[in-house]
């Protein structure tokens, strides 16, 4: 191996440690090096901007986006750039520079997961991230910013990350042009008892309780989830005049409000619903079950003793 090419390696490793220790003037110094290889990967793939992202100085990255060398867009082992990884990591001050900048590919996807920079941020919970990206999605007028939420809250779906649903639901509803829809379903989730009933003596709301939304949910059938039992009484006074509607919108597979309560083993719920004539209990989901059928499913001995008493008033559950 020649002196030179020692000489090379050697720099390049030092700068290596500058930028993974943070050493701001060994940086700006070697930087502009001919003979550092400033895109040089190291341990799993990474390169000195990555590390650089990893960190929490904003004036060295100031620096690498100065520098036209710099590929700013390459991927580590794992195919992820260095915008991924401070997404992943919740490095909000970095994001919002990398943003800024137009050389930066926001949406390149790892190689292993397929996640996007916003579904990592989601799955990692980095809430600050997460709203950055939405709104320079929002800014930039992304067409694909639905599917993208959309794909969001599959990824985080078996997980009880309501801040970060939360987030993704005000985000796809204030897609819409109802504000005030998107205010009451913040207002349901975080339990706002006051701000729901003020918003619901101002505001007609039976259009929007029964629309599906990008996840195939309704605001009620979420609420039946969280087991939000006073909410969804006072949604039910507040729109007496469309129950009949309102009380028997199915999700996505097809399943009504009644049904969703009874298959998350919530007697309170069912005994609650099944007191209002307006629902239809003959009608069936996707599949074909009827309530019934979703009562058998249970095996909840508090749900079939309503049910059953309800419908079939004169007959004695064995229990």
């Amino acid at each position: 191996m020649s002196q030179q090419n020692n000489y090379d390696e050697s720099k390049t490793l030092q700068f290596f440690e500058a930028c993974k220790n943070g050493d701001i003037l060994m940086i700006n110094i070697l930087i502009n090096y001919d003979e550092v290889d400033v895109n040089r990967k190291y341990l799993h793939g990474n390169t000195p901007f990555h590390f650089v992202c990893f960190g929490d100085s904003e004036h060295i990255v100031k620096i690498f986006l100065k520098n036209k060398r710099i590929n700013l867009n390459i991927l580590n082992d794992l195919g992820k750039t260095p915008f991924f990884m401070a997404c992943e990591l919740g490095k909000s001050y970095i994001i919002k520079l990398l943003l800024n900048d137009e050389r930066i590919n926001k949406n390149i996807a790892d190689r292993d997961n397929e996640h996007t920079p916003l579904s990592a941020a989601c799955l990692y919970r980095q809430l600050e991230t997460i709203k950055l990206l939405i709104d320079y999605k929002k800014r930039e007028k992304d067409p694909n910013l639905k599917n993208m939420i959309k794909y969001c809250m599959e990824v985080i779906e078996d997980y009880n990350y309501y801040d970060v649903y939360n987030l993704l639901k005000n985000a796809e509803l204030s897609l819409s042009e109802n504000i005030y829809y998107s205010k009451l379903w913040d207002a349901c989730i975080t339990a706002q008892f006051k701000e729901i009933a003020k918003l619901i003596i101002s505001n007609d709301f039976t259009n929007d309780l029964c629309s599906i939304t990008i996840d195939g949910e309704t605001l009620l059938s979420k609420l039946i989830k969280m087991n939000y039992l006073e909410i969804i009484d006072i949604i039910l006074k507040g729109h007496k005049n469309n129950l009949s509607r309102i009380l028997n919108i199915k999700d996505d597979k097809g399943k009504s409000l009644i049904m969703l309560a009874i298959k998350h083993s919530s007697p309170k719920l069912v005994e609650y619903l099944i007191k209002f004539e307006e629902i239809n209990y003959v009608d069936v989901d996707n599949k074909g079950n009827n309530i019934l059928h979703h009562v058998a499913s249970r095996d909840n001995l508090n749900i079939t003793d309503i049910v059953l008493k309800h419908l079939y008033p004169n007959v004695k559950l064995n229990k």
